[in-house]
């Protein structure tokens, strides 16, 4: 198969690639949930301090190669073989550069935090980050091909390897687990997932005419707002995990994210569904307007707020029990717990109501919402950590995402009514 597939079941395609992502995501997830487990918490902090670190060069993948390829691939036709050929050797050096700067970064926390398990997990982190993002590249090769089936395929077979690895891990280390062999596994994982899939479309690389540098720069043409949004979503993500840390060291890191796994699922399925959202905005805009686009996009973020809703009352009804089946007591903080709740369920709402402006192609008013809400975000995590402990970064976020709520809606009443002028 040389170019993307137009055959099949466009449903089935859209569900199996919303399962290959949980697939993915709970692989990662469980790596995060066996070490908050039996880990001591400064190992865990360290781990979750790199593991963000990790999240953040993405930004960098999504916006330059793997989101320009989601749209600007389907359209390549006969050129699609030269496309994927260059956009291999794109990443491959592109990965390379960001596994370096992840380098980096750790040698500048040893020499901050010289006594820290910080730097040795954020050099292990640059390992994993090269895998990690070879692996989505792969991922969304197969998934513009429009087979889900084989990216699910591979990510199953990488998080296989996650869980089994994980298991003898835990059973010959226990308490000791460490986050440098959570990330060494996570590398070995990713990567072995990868080659797996540059097999299934190893035909595709024969063409090596695609040139590097126009496509970097038509890639940076479609992908700088999607750069500049996926950069607001790391500050609402990611900025307050280093907040807290520069405050209490890796262990407030450990006390910040340990509630949120019980939450993380909630995120997980939010990004899920725009992948259902997406194609069937698409196909109301073309039909409709933007007034009945918006009219779906709010039902369903209707129900999506319900649903999440009652999930986190759960939690929050009974949050003793609920973290102690999850961490054995290590982790008790109710507070943190209900915060993160209510931020999750405000993200899913949020999530959702974005895709509107996605749909319309408006990325760069995406853009502005999100870089504010996270700038917002991480001036108030700042004095909220100092005073609050663990507890601060989690309302900044509960605070920010309500922002950005109010933000999106108002942008897209604005791109509407562009829209009709």
């Amino acid at each position: 198969m040389l170019a993307p597939s137009r055959g099949g079941s466009r449903r089935h395609d859209y569900v199996w690639a919303v399962v290959d992502q949980v697939a993915i995501s709970g692989g990662r997830f469980l790596v995060g949930w066996t070490l908050a487990r039996l880990a001591t918490r400064e190992e865990y902090g360290a781990f979750v301090l790199a593991y963000a670190v990790l999240l953040t060069v993405e930004i960098v993948q999504a916006g330059l190669v793997t989101w320009p390829m989601a749209v600007l691939g389907p359209g390549q036709g006969a050129g699609f073989p030269a496309y994927v050929s260059g956009a291999l050797r794109l990443q491959l050096g592109l990965g390379a550069v960001l596994s370096l700067l992840v380098l980096a970064s750790a040698g500048v926390a040893a020499i901050a935090t010289p006594a820290s398990l910080v730097p040795k997990a954020i050099a292990a982190a640059a390992l994993a980050t090269f895998g990690v993002q070879l692996q989505e590249f792969v991922r969304r090769v197969l998934l513009t091909q429009s087979r889900p089936l084989a990216a699910l395929g591979i990510d199953g077979v990488g998080t296989t390897i996650q869980v089994i690895g994980l298991a003898l891990l835990a059973w010959r280390a226990g308490s000791a687990l460490g986050s440098t062999a959570a990330f060494l596994l996570l590398a070995g994982s990713s990567l072995a997932a990868a080659l797996l899939g540059v097999l299934q479309f190893r035909g595709l690389l024969r063409d090596r005419s695609g040139p590097v540098t126009a496509l970097l720069r038509e890639n940076w043409q479609f992908g700088r707002w999607i750069c500049g949004s996926r950069l607001g979503e790391g500050l609402l993500s990611h900025a307050s995990t280093f907040v807290i840390a520069g405050f209490v060291g890796a262990r407030g890191a450990a006390e910040l994210e340990a509630p949120r796994l019980l939450v993380a699922p909630l995120q997980i399925v939010a990004f899920g569904l725009v992948n259902l959202l997406l194609p069937r905005g698409a196909t109301i805009l073309e039909q409709g307007s933007p007034a009945v686009l918006r009219a779906y996009v709010r039902r369903a973020a209707g129900r999506v707020g319900v649903a999440f809703g009652a999930y986190g009352a759960l939690l929050v009804a009974f949050p003793a029990l609920s973290l102690r089946l999850a961490f054995a007591g290590r982790y008790d903080d109710a507070v943190v717990l209900a915060l993160w709740a209510a931020a999750h369920v405000l993200l899913g709402v949020r999530v959702i109501l974005s895709t509107s402006l996605y749909v319309m192609r408006r990325s760069d008013l995406m853009m502005i919402a999100t870089l504010a809400a996270g700038l917002v975000g991480l001036a108030a995590a700042v004095p909220l950590s100092a005073r609050f402990g663990p507890a601060g970064p989690a309302a900044a976020r509960a605070a920010a995402e309500l922002g950005l709520i109010a933000g999106v809606t108002l942008l897209s009443q604005r791109a509407e009514r562009e829209a009709r002028a």
